[in-house]
């Protein structure tokens, strides 16, 4: 086996000091990262995947760590400097005489968190990057030559997207920021975002300003509707859109928030209102949701409501078969 000196990083220490030589001293959370300089490696100044050790006889007042392989004589030794968060390390031995077949179980050291560290680059392109645990499990097999439980390659991908994506909750917090960059880089923009009296989000509206005014060039028929999200914390999506003169579909603006319920609902039209007004034999098409109509009314006084056909037609035939059959004969469904 290679031996290393007990040069690393930070400080220096001979594989067995005298008590009488000084000795510097390290932070407790580098001292823990001494185990992950790889001794069979080349070049010590790469970071590798360490073989397994224990640390269970460590406390407040001293760091004992050792190898997984009680034959081996790999080990650190170090003790606090009286209150201090530093320690000075008594004895430092950097020869591993363990075989290397110990990196071939589940690495007690390889936890979730530092597979996470190493796939992270995985996503750093796309998170939407297809990288499943299984495809974990065979890089680190091949990498590392380690192998890794399914669970923890899971957990693994788990904390690397949300490091990349940081906590949901996180993201209600960026919601004002990014609305005011809406509307410095759409000029025209309508946004709100409301919330409870405890300052707990509610509602979040947002039309872009070219989509406000391509409204006066699309045919005055809006047809809103609601979905449900499936994220963490659920909720609801209203959406408002048009036809364009080309016949495709033109959004107009989104709002999102809990369920679809009378307040919910009000809100939309409210800033629907806003954002838009009213136009010339406008129409306003939505599902049989009570809310929807009695708010669009009430935003919307001078507008004709209408319902889908589709929703018509489902409902003619659950409620009246017979009546649904006759208009298909006559070609009206």
């Amino acid at each position: 086996m290679p031996s290393n000196e007990g040069s690393i990083g930070l400080f220096q220490v001979e594989e067995n000091p005298d008590p009488a030589i000084h000795q510097e001293l390290a932070h407790e959370s580098y001292i823990h990262q001494l185990p992950s300089f790889d001794p069979y490696a080349q070049n010590n100044n790469d970071p590798a995947l360490p073989l397994e050790f224990d640390g269970k006889q460590s406390d407040k007042t001293r760091i004992l760590l050792s190898c997984h392989d009680n034959k081996c004589k790999w080990c650190i030794r170090a003790t606090r400097c009286n209150n201090t968060e530093m320690f000075k390390v008594t004895r430092y031995i950097n020869t591993h005489t363990c075989s290397l077949d110990e990196l071939q179980i589940d690495h007690r050291q390889a936890t979730s968190s530092f597979i996470s560290n190493t796939i992270r680059r995985k996503y750093k392109k796309s998170v939407k990057v297809v990288y499943a645990p299984n495809n974990i499990i065979e890089d680190m097999k091949e990498e590392y030559g380690i192998d890794v439980s399914y669970r923890k390659a899971w957990k693994a991908k788990e904390l690397a997207l949300e490091y990349m994506q940081d906590e949901p909750d996180d993201s209600y917090q960026e919601l004002p920021a990014f609305l005011y960059m809406v509307t410095k880089t759409n000029p025209g923009s309508r946004t709100d975002v409301k919330t409870n009296s405890e300052n707990w989000f509610l509602y979040m509206f947002m039309a872009f300003g070219a989509l406000i005014l391509g409204w006066m060039h699309c045919r005055p028929v809006v047809v809103v509707d609601g979905t449900l999200l499936k994220c963490i914390h659920g909720g609801s999506l209203l959406t408002a859109c048009a036809k364009d003169t080309n016949d495709q579909i033109f959004p107009l603006a989104f709002r999102t928030g809990d369920s679809e319920n009378d307040e919910s609902w009000d809100y939309f039209f409210k800033h629907l209102r806003d954002s838009y007004g009213e136009r010339d034999g406008l129409w306003i098409i939505s599902n049989r949701h009570k809310s929807t109509h009695k708010n669009a009314a009430k935003w919307f006084p001078n507008a004709m409501l209408g319902y889908y056909k589709y929703h018509l037609t489902l409902n003619l035939k659950n409620r009246f078969p017979s009546v649904a059959r006759a208009l298909t004969r006559v070609g009206y469904i």
